[in-house]
């Protein structure tokens, strides 16, 4: 599904920003219940994101499962 939905030629839209927005609102509403495992997924994925910001590399990309 992913694959399918993402193009790499084509730009970022806002709503595509909006939505990483969206996400850290509700993590830090449900921060509290957040399981060791999700946790981590939240911190790689932050971690990748400024990263992604900031112009650096972090290492290799992969397509999220499922």
């Amino acid at each position: 599904m992913f694959r399918r939905a993402f193009n790499p030629d084509s730009r970022l839209t806002p709503y595509v920003l909006f939505d990483l927005e969206r996400v850290a609102w509700i993590a830090e509403m449900r921060a509290g219940e957040l399981t060791e495992q999700e946790r981590a997924i939240l911190r790689d994925a932050g971690r990748r994101l400024l990263a992604a910001a900031d112009g650096t590399e972090v290492g290799p990309a992969t397509a999220p499962s499922g």
